[in-house]
């Protein structure tokens, strides 16, 4: 029973995590499409990625800030399925001396030259220091300090999703948790068992294979490594726990090609669906390659933005009319419009971005006199920091020839309860 409550509490953390990472995404991108500063826009200029064209040089962008924010999620998961099992710290203090800063020093030295290979009895050294010899109190951020009071054991964790590491990283990180470890050394008594880790979210050499990053075990001893599935397990403290968080990459998938978070837009493509940039003028089917479908993303979001900006020309709710911050918003949504619903201006609202949000998500709709209809599941106060209430006439929002279009976000968007 005790299995399943943890395979259960496990996976709906995994669930939770993966589809707020996924909203998130899609949302973050979304209101910084105008942006040059945005997160995709900083990434996207790279000369010789251009020059491959431009199909590739925004799909390069879009994958490395996916990358990037994936290792911030896997990394927060790990931490909450962490304090299922652990009390977790996030940072070590305490004192340490020259003569153990001298000791890591050596040893740090010795791993580079190739003189020894490291081992986990090389720095018990550390353990027998007499406190109160020319100490410094020091501080040291870490990635995981997991405490598991049953056994009176510490861990120090250095996670790296995909360890990838070159020689003055492997070497630097080391050193940090060989002071961390001297710290806990100096505070914990000597009946407390404490130990140091090299993780990895997943093997990038394939799962069960040979882990083959030189660079990093050249200054990490074999068990101090905890590889993929071995992480998963310890963080989870089963040895089943790689097979339940292995759902990450289920929910992941799940929530790319069936979500509305993500579109397939060609064979093996997926970008995100309701992104400005994937406002398609014509069906994916009627698409034959990756170019042909972005050219008409950005003929279809121009032309629809441009008509709204024409027409509209400001917020409704802000009085805001500075383009750059305003949001083309379809009522009916772009992935459940005919081709020239996608572009007919009287699908869309101008919106700033938070209220983009909150008509996108169906937080709100409009009855056919301007009134503002507020989901139940809104809180209150949050509404009333927006100046907003239930039931307020939003004077300048446009509703002639809309009202058909509204019908359909107030039955098929709109979240009443």
């Amino acid at each position: 029973m005790k299995n399943l409550t943890e395979k259960k509490t496990i996976q709906a953390l995994v669930n939770t995590a993966v589809e707020s990472y996924a909203d998130g995404f899609r949302a973050r991108h979304e209101a910084e499409f105008e942006n040059p500063e945005g997160i995709i826009n900083m990434k996207v200029h790279n000369v010789f990625i251009e020059a491959l064209g431009k199909d590739i040089q925004y799909y390069t962008a879009l994958v490395r800030s996916l990358d990037s924010s994936l290792g911030n999620m896997l990394e927060g998961l790990a931490i909450n399925i962490a304090k299922l099992s652990f009390e977790v710290k996030r940072n070590v203090e305490g004192p340490l001396s020259i003569d153990q800063t001298r000791t890591i020093a050596e040893l740090l030295e010795k791993y580079k030259r190739r003189e020894k290979k490291p081992e986990m009895s090389d720095y018990q050294l550390l353990r027998n220091h007499k406190n109160g010899k020319n100490e410094v109190i020091k501080r040291h951020d870490s990635d995981y300090y997991l405490i598991d009071r049953d056994t009176n054991s510490h861990y120090l964790i250095e996670l790296k999703i995909g360890g990838d590491l070159d020689n003055k990283k492997a070497r630097s990180e080391k050193e940090a948790i060989l002071e961390q470890y001297a710290i806990l050394s100096n505070t914990l008594t000597n009946n407390k068992k404490i130990q140091i880790f090299f993780a990895t979210a997943y093997n990038r050499f394939g799962e069960d294979k040979p882990w083959r990053q030189e660079r990093v075990r050249q200054f990490f001893a074999d068990d101090e490594l905890l590889i993929g599935r071995k992480f998963w397990d310890f963080v989870c403290q089963n040895d089943k726990g790689y097979e339940w968080s292995a759902g990450i990459r289920g929910v992941l998938y799940r929530e790319i090609k069936n979500s509305r978070n993500f579109k397939k837009i060609d064979e093996g493509t997926y970008s995100l669906a309701d992104y400005d940039i994937n406002k398609l003028a014509l069906s994916p089917k009627d698409l034959i390659t990756t170019k042909d479908v972005l050219t008409a993303i950005r003929i279809g979001q121009s032309e629809f933005r441009k008509k709204l900006i024409a027409s509209l020309k400001k917020c409704p709710f802000t009085g805001i009319d500075d383009i750059r911050i305003l949001t083309a918003s379809h009522i009916k949504p772009w992935t459940q419009s005919t081709n020239p619903e996608r572009l007919d201006v009287k699908n869309g609202f101008l919106f700033s971005p938070t209220f983009d949000r909150l008509f996108d998500r169906g937080l709100i709709s409009f009855s056919n006199d301007k009134t503002l209809l507020v989901s139940s599941s809104f809180s209150p106060k949050n509404l009333a920091r927006l100046n907003l209430r239930e039931e307020q006439t939003i004077i300048n929002l446009p509703i002639v020839d809309r009202e058909e279009y509204l019908e359909y976000h107030r039955s098929k968007i709109f979240i009443r309860d």
